[in-house]
């Protein structure tokens, strides 16, 4: 059974590939993307709960899209986890304007981030429940 739907902007890096093959063996339908228009063209073809964003090779890109997402009618309701490396505050607060969800730090804990993304749709589903 579909958990929820997950897009992954991956660029290419292997750690984020094996997070996104560990959240299909937890059954989430999980899409990987290279590029960040494709990512804001799947919002036409899936019911989208939840975008994970590296924000490490191009922070400014990473950023943008965060705020795309969020300031689109159609995937204001979605929420976004950004991943990282960084450890500096800035680029953390800068996430947070950007209009993300939540942040984790690279190397991930699989079992929180599990945890996480289980709260975050257990709140998607809440207000959608509540908007009907």
């Amino acid at each position: 059974m579909n958990r929820g739907t997950l897009l992954m902007l991956d660029e290419h890096r292997p750690e984020l590939r094996d997070i996104a093959a560990f959240l299909r063996k937890e059954n989430y339908d999980i899409q990987n993307f290279d590029r960040s228009n494709d990512i804001v063209k799947s919002f036409q073809k899936w019911d989208v709960d939840l975008v994970i964003l590296p924000l490490d090779l191009s922070i400014q890109k990473a950023l943008k899209l965060c705020y795309t997402i969020k300031s689109s009618s159609f995937s204001a309701d979605t929420f976004v986890i950004f991943v990282s490396r960084h450890k500096s505050e800035d680029c953390v607060l800068a996430a947070f304007e950007a209009g993300a969800d939540d942040f984790m730090y690279l190397p991930i804990n699989r079992r929180l981030l599990v945890q996480k993304i289980q709260a975050i749709l257990r709140r998607r589903r809440s207000y959608t429940q509540q908007a009907s």
